[in-house]
């Protein structure tokens, strides 16, 4: 038989001598399986409304400063919000710092950033930063146009589901971008260039395309 541990598998067999608990790299009396989907519950579908509203904040950015920008996203009892952190922000990069204390009771579930000008996919530095947080990370692109571009995933314990934006969004994909608070921008600052090491309890970054 076998025993999971700390550790891994070990298995315990019996022989003339007494009993051995060897180290196994997999127990093969077990059916195999690769993750290959993720159960997705409809009913914690984010609002159109509320991405339209990032996206209005992350075009204004864009045309204010030329840089990207970012937004954590927090759920409690049913219910969405954004929070925005204070980052610091390039074309081409965004460091964010993240306090706990600042969400309260709030749980972060997700990230979304920006890709200014250029297309939504999920680039390396994202991938690797998606591996530290398990939750829902979208990247908005081309956020000055009539359309922006938009790559979403899921990502736990480093496996990550590509999502299409029906599948997440409440009513699809928003028509054009509409007014957000005015204050989120005060936590938006321009900088040089950063060095990306990612840590999420110290903050988000990405960049570096």
């Amino acid at each position: 038989y076998f025993i999971a541990l700390k550790d891994g598998f070990h298995m315990v067999k019996s022989t003339h001598w007494g009993k051995t608990m060897l180290p196994v790299k997999e127990v093969p009396t077990l059916p195999e399986y690769k993750a290959s989907s993720i159960l997705w519950y409809p009913e914690q579908r984010i609002q159109t409304d509320m991405l339209a509203q990032i996206w209005g904040f992350f075009a204004q950015v864009f045309k204010d400063i030329q840089s990207e920008a970012m937004v954590y996203l927090t759920h409690k009892n049913g219910e969405y919000r954004v929070f925005v952190p204070p980052q610091k922000v390039t074309k081409v990069a965004v460091k964010a710092t993240f306090n706990p204390a600042d969400i309260g009771d709030w749980q972060v579930v997700g990230t979304i950033h920006s890709h200014c000008d250029f297309s939504a996919y999920h680039s390396g530095t994202d991938m690797h930063d998606a591996d530290g947080m398990d939750g829902l990370h979208i990247t908005l692109g081309n956020v000055n146009l009539v359309q922006p571009s938009i790559a979403i995933m899921i990502s736990v314990n480093k496996i990550k589901w590509d999502l299409k934006p029906d599948e997440i969004l409440s009513d699809g994909m928003p028509k054009h971008p509409t007014p957000h608070p005015v204050w989120w921008h005060r936590y938006v600052e321009k900088d040089v260039p950063v060095t990306h090491v990612t840590n999420y309890n110290g903050g988000y970054q990405s960049g570096n395309y």
